[in-house]
């Protein structure tokens, strides 16, 4: 009897690494998060431009990659590379370089012009909207509300945001913003997008069932022998 109980020990553990194998073999291959900080931007790039893996295409009146409050004092500043659309309407269009689905985790956005100095806070859009579109076809959105403080400097503030679960499998994503007083000013600022990498079907359910299977044959036979 010892030596079955450690004959089925060995066999029990032999099932249980190649169980662990096929969970290794199949389950789904994605990069780690990345942030696209736009510092591989030239500055004042306008139009079409790539960073951090995606291709972007950046549309709208005098909408460009900046560091500084490019508008006398009255744009967002992060001391950092960012996107700037300061009119409407404007628009910021991302996909995956190359093709491929992604992800998207969140993002910072702001405003674009400043507005409360002049009394007219009315002015600065309301929220920045992001629709994606689903590789595998249909559309996913989001609004993010837009912080209309001033902050030290006297510009508005960049706030950072997270996206729903719903932004995965995407083919491309668009940034642009919405309520302003005036559509002329619906104007927005984004940076650090962070993505999640590609999204990919996962099958280790069919490799979990597959072990499971294989130790209830592996125990039906071993209530067999005993049996007999």
């Amino acid at each position: 009897m010892k030596f079955f109980n450690c004959h089925f020990l060995v066999k029990f553990m032999s099932l249980f690494r190649l169980g662990l194998a096929l969970l290794v073999l199949f389950m789904p291959v994605q990069s780690h998060a990345n942030t696209i900080t736009f510092e591989d931007v030239p500055l004042y790039a306008m139009g079409a431009f790539s960073s951090g893996g995606f291709n972007f295409s950046l549309n709208g009146q005098a909408s460009l990659i900046v560091n500084t409050q490019f508008c006398s004092g009255s744009c967002p500043v992060n001391g950092t590379n960012f996107v700037l659309a300061p009119y409407g309407p404007s628009s910021l269009t991302m996909s995956q370089t190359g093709g491929g689905a992604f992800s998207l985790t969140g993002f910072d956005g702001a405003g674009s012009f400043n507005f409360n100095p002049y009394g007219a806070p009315q002015y600065i859009p309301t929220q920045i909207d992001v629709v994606a579109l689903l590789s595998g076809g249909g559309s996913v959105s989001q609004s993010f509300l837009i912080d209309k403080t001033s902050n030290a400097a006297g510009a508005l503030n960049f706030t950072s945001y997270l996206f729903n679960s719903a932004f995965t499998n995407l083919a491309s994503v668009t940034f642009s913003s919405s309520g302003s007083a005036s559509p002329t000013f619906n104007g927005f600022s984004v940076d650090n997008i962070i993505t999640g990498g590609s999204a990919v079907p996962e099958p280790a359910t069919g490799a979990l069932l597959l072990t499971g299977l294989g130790l209830i044959g592996f125990t039906a036979r071993r209530r067999k022998n005993l049996d007999a």
